[in-house]
Parts: structure tokens; sequence; C-alpha cells
């Protein structure tokens, strides 16, 4: 097909569960999807785009890479694995001419959550029996909640993405949707504390 200019990682599944109840071939899951998925496909297309010295990888992350929310540990450890080596890949492969951005979503109506639901539909089932019952519940409820007042969507997310491509210097990290920005900041600068007990305290759960 010729040359590779772009690498657009956005492929992803996300198990929404406690850490406790997880089992371990449902977070290996998450992990080979969300993580090795990328690295395998980025791996392939880098010897090519060394070669010309050019390229941009673009690696779809989440607010999640950023916070971990109560019955987001197995997509968080993913999303957080991500920056991790897309902060290392930045920085290995920006002398050799090539780009690596990050983009971090917040919440956006797509396919993603009926899937995450279905992923999640054994846990959810036996969540009456389970020590963390009302954290599910009141988990449930508030996503009803998000999803019937979200004003964003992936066209917005596509916008931000073209932005990145199309910068001469692209950032680090673009953010989309204002709940993410605010979120972003709120992480760099108020205490673990405070933010704990905030989410806690939207969730029913401290």
């Amino acid at each position: 097909v010729g040359a590779i200019d772009v690498l657009i990682n956005n492929a992803g599944v996300g198990y929404y569960a406690v850490m406790e109840e997880i089992t371990l071939d449902d977070l290996r899951q998450q992990m080979e999807t969300n993580f090795f998925g990328v690295v395998r496909v980025t791996q392939r297309v880098l010897p090519e785009m060394r070669v010309r010295r050019g390229g941009r990888v673009i690696n779809l992350s989440s607010i999640a890479g950023k916070y971990s929310f109560p019955l987001f540990g197995p997509y968080s450890a993913s999303k957080f694995a991500l920056e991790a080596i897309s902060d290392a890949w930045r920085m290995e492969l920006r002398p050799l001419g090539i780009d690596v951005v990050l983009i971090e979503p917040g919440f956006i109506p797509t396919g993603f959550q009926g899937r995450a639901h279905e992923l999640a539909s054994s846990y959810v089932a036996n969540a009456e029996r389970s020590p963390y019952a009302q954290l599910y519940k009141n988990y449930g409820r508030g996503y009803r909640k998000s999803a019937a007042t979200a004003k964003d969507t992936p066209e917005d997310c596509a916008q931000v993405i073209l932005r990145a491509l199309r910068a001469a210097r692209p950032r680090a990290r673009y953010t989309v949707t204002r709940r993410a920005t605010i979120l972003s900041v709120a992480k760099r600068i108020l205490p673990d504390a405070f933010l704990d007990w905030r989410i806690g305290r939207s969730l029913g759960w401290n």
C-alpha cells in the first residue's frame, strides 16, 4: 500500500468491574487489546517510518489514563500503561523525525459503552451478592445520567485528532471534552485526598 505516514491506534475495550472481583483472564484480555495490541501494531510500522525519518503515531488514550475511578481499574490500568509507553516513544522517536501524540477524550457516547457493559454483564449479574453492590448500582445510575446529558460526539474527537495531525509541532497531549480538560487540570493541582472524596461522593461511595 506504500508508505504509512500516520498510524492511529484507536481499537479498545473496557471491562467495568471492581479490582477484587475481576478475573485474571478478563484483566489479561483488557491489557491484550488496549496495550499489547498498540505495541504490536506500532512496532510493525515504525521501521519504515524511521527509514523515511518521518511519520506520526496517534494513540487514543482517555481521561481514565490520568484518573482511575471506581470500577475503572482494569480499563485505567491499560490506559495508564498506554500513556507511559507513549511518553517513552515520544522521546525515543522525536530525534528520528517521528511524532507520538496522545488523545485523551472524556465521556463520548459511542458503541464502546454498549460493548463494555456486555463485557461487564457477569459482574453486574452477580452484583447483588457482591459487597460492592451499591457501587455497581450507583455507577449504573450515574452512567445513564451522563449518557442522557452528553453533548460531545465522535466527530468532536475526530476534529481534535485532525488538529494534532495538521500541527507542525504537535503537543504531547490533547484532551477532548470540557470535563476531560477540567479533570486533567484538577489532577495536577488538587490533592489526591480531595479528589478521592469528590469522586466517592459523586458515586455515593465514601
